[in-house]
């Protein structure tokens, strides 16, 4: 076991390292360098996952703010316009704090307010425009159905008069 706690005391802060260097760099929309983010934030959390129980906390301590780094400061404005960084740290932050709430909560009570002021503010933004889009595509499929409705109504014009008996021209 101690071999493998030198090994993680060793590549964290490499790991950290690196994003930063991506961070100050910038990652563009379609870069290669989105999948190594992707992967150096799986390994952290695999870390976590790997951690003693009385450790996670801790380990999500670390983690944390290194995920916080990578979001963009607030004001937030723009939803398709944030960069890839951020979206994938949130999406990360949001499956740590639902996986592990417990001690997320105690790993969110040893950040600085600072840190704690940029999470809220983006996830509140997340959960902002993930409200609003869902609301899009709810009112984009009520509208289908009703123009479906409106296409299988049948014709809105009603005769007066009855020609069931009309035998044709004598």
């Amino acid at each position: 076991m101690e071999i493998s706690n030198n090994f993680i005391k060793a590549l964290i802060p490499q790991l950290v390292i690196y994003l930063q260097i991506i961070k100050e760099s910038g990652l563009e929309q379609n870069d290669d360098k989105s999948n190594i983010v992707e992967e150096i934030i799986k390994t952290l959390l695999t870390i976590n996952t790997v951690a003693n129980e009385s450790q996670k906390s801790l380990v999500i301590a670390v983690i944390l703010p290194t995920l916080i780094n990578l979001l963009e400061n607030p004001p937030l404005e723009s939803y398709y316009q944030l960069p890839q960084l951020h979206t994938i740290s949130v999406k990360h932050i949001l499956s740590l704090a639902t996986s592990q709430p417990l001690n997320f909560k105690e790993a969110i009570g040893l950040l600085s307010p600072q840190l704690k002021t940029k999470l809220e503010s983006a996830i509140r933004f997340n959960v902002l425009q993930e409200q609003a889009t869902q609301q899009r595509l709810q009112q984009e499929r009520e509208r289908k159905v009703n123009e479906q409705l409106e296409l299988s109504k049948g014709p809105s014009i009603v005769l007066k008069n009855d020609f069931s008996d009309f035998s044709g021209f004598s």
